[in-house]
């Protein structure tokens, strides 16, 4: 959920110097973290600096060595910097050429966009997860939501006090209903429109990968299918663009239990 920050941007010395005589422009303000572009005086867009507060489930430091990892193998910003102080995290990036995805939903139908992104899909999951680092399995996720419960860490558009949802219970139901088998991959796993960079057919940026790592496939295909509901306002197709995504990846047989439980994973993280 975006929402504006009055709180003013103040920098590390060391990072002060990296964008020393460029301005700043506020683009995402989020629960966890805030994202500001830097530009000098024509406009020209120089950096992307991603702002994560330290008291969060999200892990920033994982981020950037995510991002490192992946050079060579997908389309990823360059890293220009990494600093620290008592409250956030600050990973500065060099700019990737290409549109954000959910830019582009009044020029790209919705099949056509979900053909896109599962090429992007597909290509992310087509990495070799022998020897990666990453771990993201539901044993871990649990941990995350167990400790986001914990410290009161979770989604407030979701767990309020008006919403009628129940945190205890949902995290009692996925430990008690972990699939039998885990279809391992290298997964986005925040696989929404805003984090992927379009340039006609070609996928030319993956972004926003703090939660990427070894997970099971029905982790993105479900996050997949909820921002397709969102960003073109049909909350209740979250089925029918199921469907879709499972006839363009070629999943015959989809198994709809788990796709509902990694529903739940992903609302939780």
């Amino acid at each position: 959920m975006k929402r504006r920050s009055r709180i003013p941007l103040k920098l590390p010395e060391n990072m002060k110097e990296l964008i020393k005589g460029l301005e700043y422009k506020s683009i995402w303000n989020g629960y966890v973290a805030d994202v500001y572009r830097f530009a000098d005086s024509k406009g020209k867009e120089c950096y992307y600096l991603k702002r994560h507060k330290r008291r969060s489930n999200h892990n920033s430091l994982k981020e950037r060595d995510v991002i490192d990892w992946l050079q060579g193998k997908l389309p990823v910003a360059e890293i220009a910097g990494f600093e620290s102080d008592r409250s956030y995290h600050y990973l500065l990036l060099k700019p990737l050429a290409g549109t954000p995805a959910h830019k582009l939903i009044r020029k790209i139908p919705e099949q056509r966009m979900i053909e896109l992104m599962v090429k992007a899909m597909m290509q992310m999951h087509s990495i070799s997860i022998e020897g990666n680092p990453f771990d993201e399995t539901i044993i871990a996720k649990l941990g995350r939501i167990r400790y986001s419960i914990d410290k009161g860490y979770l989604r407030k558009d979701i767990y309020n006090k008006t919403s009628g949802c129940n945190a205890e219970a949902d995290f009692s139901y996925l430990a008690a209903n972990i699939p039998d088998k885990e279809e391992l991959v290298f997964t986005h796993g925040d696989f929404c429109l805003p984090n992927f960079l379009l340039s006609g057919d070609d996928i030319t940026g993956f972004v926003d990968l703090g939660e990427a790592g070894v997970c099971d496939r029905y982790m993105d295909i479900s996050t997949l299918a909820i921002t397709m509901c969102y960003n073109y306002k049909r909350f209740d197709r979250f089925f029918y663009y199921c469907r879709l995504i499972f006839k363009e990846y070629g999943i015959e047989h989809p198994d709809w239990s788990k796709l509902q439980y990694y529903h739940l994973v992903n609302e939780m993280l």
